[in-house]
């Protein structure tokens, strides 16, 4: 089948004044119409199909997903689909997402994502670019010092940038500060301290395990960066951070039902387009099931606790 693209013809008056007299107030599906406009045209899509055949109406006509999904009273359906090769990390992906909502007039003012799709470069580019609080588990401190309490970890250590240097809970000062990349191309900082000052240390048991060497650090690359991150950690501790983070739970879900009814991970087609494009009309399908859903008035059900996690509790 190919696509020829048509115009999009205006609302008939006919049908606009049947929905102005059923709903004198306006609607939800009303209002982003008149606001948002048009969101997509044929021309969008014309790429994905061939130059002969059978004429075909272009997929937006079929169904059109609208953006509704962060309204708690309205059905949960899916207002993004992205194919890409499998070798692309999920946090290269999180800037893509934000440009593409910042040209659409659409930007959040919160951005609730998995751990995958976070990391303290997209915290602060976030914020800084595009006004939107990244709400995900970040990467945690993983060295002894963090998970002992009383030990010093990173976040008991000054940072002075400017005068590239750090300072130990001790009071004493860092040695030398080099810039490095390590093996996955990531921008790092190693800090270390004198091997004289850690040896005549007293508290040497609470900062390295180390029977000779001295204690060294491994920042990130910028000042922005480091802060960001370990505010992000102290957040993610707090019930309030906790509670809003429970709201992002139904799209586990959504996973689920995607490859237990829909049958997602395993493509038809051949071509990142063609099974892009499967991907999309998935989506679809699944947004038309939970807006019949919603008409019937059937609630989502609630995620499922194990029964060892109820004994946890």
């Amino acid at each position: 089948m190919s696509l020829k693209p048509q115009p999009i013809s205006p609302v008939p008056k006919e049908t606009a004044r049947v929905a102005r007299a059923a709903f004198p107030k306006g609607s939800a599906f009303m209002r982003m119409r008149d606001e948002l406009g048009v969101l997509w045209e044929d021309e969008d899509f014309s790429a994905l199909f061939p130059r002969r055949g059978q004429p075909a109406l272009a997929p937006w006509r079929l169904a059109l997903v609208t953006v509704m999904q962060f309204a708690e009273d309205l059905p949960r359906i899916v207002t993004r689909v992205d194919t890409t090769p499998a070798h692309l990390s999920d946090v290269a992906q999180t800037q893509k997402v934000h440009g593409d909502l910042h040209r659409r007039n659409l930007l959040p003012k919160e951005h609730m994502a998995d751990a995958g799709f976070v990391d303290a470069d997209l915290l602060v580019k976030s914020a800084l670019e595009h006004g939107i609080d990244l709400i995900g588990p970040v990467r945690h401190n993983v060295g002894w010092q963090a998970r002992t309490e009383g030990a010093y970890d990173i976040s008991r250590f000054t940072i002075d940038w400017e005068a590239k240097k750090a300072a130990c809970p001790e009071g004493k000062e860092s040695r030398t500060w080099n810039p490095i990349t390590d093996p996955w191309g990531n921008a790092d900082i190693i800090v270390k301290f004198a091997r004289k000052d850690c040896r005549a240390c007293k508290s040497r048991a609470l900062c390295t395990r180390s029977k000779d060497e001295p204690r060294h650090l491994t920042l990130l690359p910028n000042k922005a960066e480091h802060e960001m991150i370990q505010a992000a950690r102290v957040r993610e501790k707090t019930p309030g951070w906790k509670s809003k983070y429970e709201r992002r739970a139904g799209i586990e879900g959504t996973f689920s039902r995607t490859v237990i009814l829909l049958g997602v991970r395993r493509a038809r087609y051949r071509g990142q387009e063609k099974v892009g494009l499967e991907h999309v009309l998935t989506a679809v399908a699944l947004s038309i099931l939970r807006a019949m859903e919603w008409l019937g008035e059937i609630t989502p059900q609630k995620s499922r606790v194990s029964a060892f996690a109820k004994l946890a509790a």
